[in-house]
């Protein structure tokens, strides 16, 4: 696959890197050759590749196995962080079995049961958006509403005595676990993680976790836009945050191939 100068070194670069890349340019396309580059010339190390969506997911799996052969294609791992992280959670003992996943109209149910049974003035979208960003954090929420913390106490409270979990608890609760040393990091070699401008707190934390347990970890990212900024995703701070604590190496991507001269001007 021929490369540009700036892809060959964002490729190539040894240990954790960072690539900040523009719109169109090819920031897949160097992920999945970095990946492929790591499995082929290893004889031995798995690589987990993470993305936000289990399309984006099957495109990065697509591009990545064609280049490889099947005894090294058996070392890759391609995912969406929740479908990673509840993998993490189905392999612990049967001792700590991972709690029953509540599928989201159950999540909305008992959510209108705890504000039936605890009513307050705030709306039930606004209730929900706090529990949303609550659970997109590491450290415990604070709202200017004490009624909002009130009712996210009884929600957590309920799914626990109802032995359940929501979507947002699946990566939560592993990086719980991993601060806790109850749950190791995954058993890989390498980390790459696609559009890493979209994480939110808990999924950075997720990441420099496997980063600090000697996990080579590779983000890329656009420094400049996030598609989930509505979701609490970090940007470029968080982009920023995790290459500080691994101390990694910085490439830049800053060709657009992807629009007329015009509309870059």
């Amino acid at each position: 696959m021929e490369l540009n100068p700036f892809q060959e070194r964002a490729v190539s670069t040894a240990g954790h890197c960072t690539v900040l890349a523009c719109p169109g340019s090819g920031k897949t396309r160097v992920l999945s050759e970095r990946a492929i580059r790591l499995l082929t010339s290893h004889d031995r190390g798995r690589l987990c590749a993470v993305t936000f969506t289990r399309d984006a997911a099957a495109e990065l799996k697509s591009r990545i196995l064609p280049s490889c052969k099947p005894d090294v294609g058996r070392r890759l791992a391609v995912g969406t962080f929740h479908s990673i992280a509840l993998s993490q959670l189905k392999r612990l003992p049967r001792s700590i079995k991972p709690r029953r996943l509540l599928s989201e109209g159950e999540r909305l149910a008992l959510l209108r049961r705890c504000l039936a049974e605890h009513p307050i003035a705030a709306s039930f979208d606004d209730t929900l958006k706090f529990i949303d960003s609550a659970k997109a954090r590491i450290s415990p929420p604070i709202a200017s509403d004490p009624e909002l913390e009130m009712i996210y106490g009884i929600y957590q409270e309920t799914l626990s005595s109802e032995d359940a979990m929501d979507f947002s608890d699946i990566v939560l609760s592993v990086v719980q676990k991993m601060h806790a040393q109850e749950m190791m990091p995954l058993p890989i070699r390498w980390l790459l993680v696609d559009e890493a401008q979209d994480m939110d707190e808990v999924q950075m934390e997720w990441v420099k976790a496997h980063g600090l347990a000697g996990i080579e970890v590779s983000l890329v990212g656009d420094d400049d836009q996030s598609l989930y900024a509505f979701r609490h995703a970090m940007g470029y701070l968080g982009l920023t945050d995790v290459s500080g604590t691994l101390v990694s190496t910085e490439a830049t991507l800053p060709l657009n191939y992807r629009c007329a001269p015009n509309i870059l001007e």
